[in-house]
Formats: C-alpha cells, sequence, structure tokens
C-alpha cells in the first residue's frame, strides 16, 4: 500500500488518476495501448455521491495488458490502484463493462470509466461485506439506481449466486433498511 492517502473528494480521486496517468507515461515501460480499467467499488459509490471515503481505488482491467512486465504493476501500487477483476460476485462481466461509463479528462496514458449505478449497487448487494451493506444503506446509490433493472438483474443472478458462509443476498430487505434509514435522517 502507498502513502498517497485517502479518497475524500472525486477531485482526490481525478488528481490521484491524473498522477498515474503522468507516470506511466514517464515510465520506461512502453505502452502500445492506453491502459483500460473501470472503477467500482467505493471509489466509484464516491464519484457518483462523494459520500464516502477510501484508502484505494479498486479496477477491473481491462485488455491484454501483462502488469508483470515493465513497472505497470508498481505503478499501480505506488497509486493504491488495485486491480481485481475476481472481487465483484456478480457475474455478468462483459455486461458491466459494456454499461460502464467513460470519465472524460484529458488523460493520455490511461482510459478511465466507472461501473454503472446499476451494477455498482448489485456488486454490493451480492457482497458477503458489512461495509457494502452499510454502503447501500447509508448513501443514495439505491436511491440514484434505476431499482427496476437493478432488480430485474438481480432476480436473473439470484438463482445461480453461490455466496459465502451462508450469506443470501435479500434485496428487499436492504431497500425496507434504506428507507428507514432515510427517515431516521428527517427526523434527526
Amino acid at each position: 500500500m502507498s502513502n498517497m492517502g485517502i479518497l475524500e473528494t472525486i477531485e482526490d480521486v481525478l488528481d490521484r488518476l491524473i498522477s498515474l496517468d503522468y507516470e506511466i507515461g514517464e515510465s520506461n515501460e512502453v505502452v502500445q495501448e492506453k491502459l483500460g480499467f473501470i472503477i467500482f467499488g467505493g471509489t466509484a459509490l464516491l464519484l457518483y455521491n462523494n459520500s464516502r471515503m477510501t484508502s484505494d481505488i479498486d479496477i477491473i482491467l481491462l485488455g491484454n495488458i501483462d502488469l508483470n512486465k515493465g513497472n505497470i504493476k508498481e505503478i499501480l501500487k505506488n497509486h493504491s490502484v488495485v486491480p481485481n477483476n475476481a472481487i465483484i460476485q456478480y457475474p455478468y462481466l462483459k455486461e458491466v463493462i459494456s454499461r460502464a461509463v467513460p470519465i472524460n479528462a484529458p488523460f493520455e496514458n490511461i482510459e478511465v470509466s466507472v461501473t454503472s449505478k446499476e451494477d455498482l449497487a448489485l456488486s454490493k448487494i451480492f457482497s458477503s461485506r458489512p461495509e457494502d451493506e452499510r454502503d447501500l444503506i447509508h448513501t443514495n446509490i439505491l436511491d440514484e439506481a434505476d431499482i427496476e433493472i437493478v432488480r430485474k438483474r438481480y432476480d436473473e443472478y439470484l438463482p445461480n449466486y453461490l455466496g459465502g458462509l451462508g450469506f443470501l443476498p435479500d434485496l428487499d430487505m436492504l431497500l425496507r433498511l434504506r428507507d428507514e434509514f432515510k427517515k431516521e435522517q428527517i427526523v434527526l
């Protein structure tokens, strides 16, 4: 893990990506094509509603870049950019890639997208991590995502979900908990 610091704002994320883009360009590794990736997890949530801090940028790496060749892997690590195509337990990776939203920034060496709001919500629904459930309840990602699309994809995937330690995600329960949380915030 690098000393890059906590990402608290959209500007922090963009600054980190600009630095990453610059260092990849300055590296001695000749990159034939732009390094393409999709941001997901806490950083995607931060980009969508600026409501969550995170220390790293989880990515789905695109293309056929060999991270063990040259120093690209080290540059990513130094910027706390974590390639992990397996962390999303939601199975339709090709569809997730096709629905990703490009980040329009003047990058020269990287091509960056962020997972759609619906796929972000689904990746958190099908995670067994408590912080992902907290994100769904305490942020507005379920409010901003098209819930009909989320429900359709949830219903398609649920029969094939393997889960962890007996965990079975319950979309209706998460929606109820989110509504209860919003009501509590209005009372406060």
